[in-house]
């Protein structure tokens, strides 16, 4: 590279490369580089490299981001999850269900995990569903 493409910016270089190979002869492009001492096949296989290498650069933050998205989509749900078990366990107490109430006997509900709250709200759910298939 002679000293005035050396001072020039490299998107002006490369914008001439363009120009000047582009409407070239594959043949002409071998012999150009071969003046030049660059290998064609060599020069190819570098150039093949380095592009595969973006795409799977891109590949890769584009999963980075989708699973960052699921992730909080994940996490919001479980707060939602979290937040409708206690709504749902202050309304079982509330409605003054004798299991529920019995839950509760020596702690508050706050003082649960949201898993020992569910498990709750499930055997609630199924002795209400016996209680439906008792009475039919």
């Amino acid at each position: 590279m002679s000293d005035e493409n050396s001072k020039k910016p490299l998107d002006d270089v490369l914008r001439e490369l363009d120009r000047d190979v582009l409407g070239m002869p594959l043949e002409h492009v071998r012999e150009e580089l071969a003046e030049q001492a660059l290998d064609y096949d060599q020069l190819a296989n570098s150039g093949r490299s380095f592009v595969l290498g973006l795409v799977r650069e891109r590949k890769r933050a584009s999963w980075m981001k989708t699973a960052e998205v699921r992730r909080q989509r994940f996490e919001e749900k479980i707060q939602r999850s979290g937040q409708w078990i206690r709504e749902r366990t202050n309304e079982l107490l509330a409605a003054g269900h004798p299991e529920i109430q019995a839950a509760f006997r020596d702690r508050k509900p706050d003082e649960m995990t949201d898993e020992e709250l569910r498990s709750l709200a499930e055997e609630q759910a199924i002795a209400e569903a016996l209680d439906v298939d008792d009475d039919g």
